[in-house]
C-alpha cells in the first residue's frame, strides 16, 4: 500500500544519546521538530490534536489533548475511585491529572 495525501499518518520522534548534559538540548530539538511537523499538518488541515502517552515527549500535555469533556470524565473517575489521590501522589512524574 502506498501512502497518499490525506491518509492519516502517525509519527514519533525518538533518539539516543550518552551524555546526560545534553538532555535539555535534545528534548528542545525534538520538541521543535514536533512543533514544525504539527504546524505543517495544521496548515494542510490534517492535524489530529491527540497525543499518545507512550509516544509523547516531556513537553506535551497528553491528557489535555483528549478534550475537556474526556478530561472531566477522567477527573470524575479519579475522584470516585481514588478520592485520596493515591495514584496521583505516589507516582513520581509522568502523565498525571495532578500535572494539569
Amino acid at each position: 500500500m502506498q501512502w497518499k495525501l490525506g491518509t492519516p499518518l502517525w509519527w514519533a520522534v525518538s533518539g539516543v544519546w550518552k551524555d546526560a548534559d545534553l538532555d535539555k538540548t535534545v528534548i528542545r530539538a525534538a520538541d521543535r521538530l514536533r512543533c514544525e511537523i504539527e504546524n505543517i499538518a495544521e496548515e494542510g488541515g490534517d492535524l489530529q490534536k491527540v497525543s499518545f502517552m507512550n509516544d509523547a515527549g516531556p513537553t506535551q500535555t497528553v491528557l489535555e489533548s483528549y478534550g475537556t469533556e474526556n478530561l472531566k470524565k477522567m477527573r470524575d473517575v479519579a475522584a470516585k475511585y481514588d478520592p485520596y489521590g493515591v495514584f496521583q501522589e505516589l507516582e513520581n512524574d509522568g502523565v498525571l491529572l495532578r500535572n494539569i
